[in-house]
């Protein structure tokens, strides 16, 4: 929603799977600008006391680390890393979303080509030095949770785990 905010949506099926490719090197300037869109909202909005949900890929860790350095240390994080490990079930998705293109932002990369490069470059949570970093992996196939790191005692790691199961 940010990219379309920003104006830098692909407009058509095609344009989105070579944009979203990351093997073109097309995104590095748009995803600087949304990803710091997305932090300038971040800050605004725990200014004013409100919890945030982030939702993007933050496949990268300086991705991730603008949103940390926003953090104060009495914030907690959970990351949710929203998984399929079912990759016929990830292709029928992507063929729902290229079927459904122009329907939602939220179908914008439907492509096969784009989920093997994005699952090439991502790198990894356990290398971020986030100390009070909550991970939380979510199976959306099998509906398995599974947490890394947590904190569970707090309130809002069990609001988190029960809205999950729901």
């Amino acid at each position: 929603l940010i990219r379309k905010e920003l104006a830098l949506t692909p407009k058509r099926i095609e344009e989105a799977n070579r944009f979203f490719d990351y093997k073109n090197n097309l995104r590095e300037e748009v995803d600087k600008e949304v990803y710091k869109k997305l932090v300038e909202n971040l800050a605004i909005s725990i200014k004013n006391g409100k919890n945030v949900i982030l939702d993007a890929g933050y496949f990268f860790k300086w991705q991730r680390q603008l949103v940390y350095e926003k953090i104060n240390s009495s914030n907690e994080i959970f990351v949710i890393n929203v998984l399929c490990k079912d990759e016929n079930e990830i292709q029928r998705r992507l063929n729902e979303r290229g079927e459904n293109f122009r329907n939602s932002p939220l179908n914008e990369t439907p492509s096969w080509s784009t989920y093997l490069s994005t699952k090439e470059i991502t790198e990894p949570l356990d290398e971020d030095e986030r100390n009070k970093l909550n991970i939380i992996e979510y199976d959306t196939v099998t509906k398995e949770i599974k947490t890394i790191k947590d904190n569970e005692d707090s309130e809002n790691f069990k609001k988190i785990i029960n809205s999950l199961k729901e």
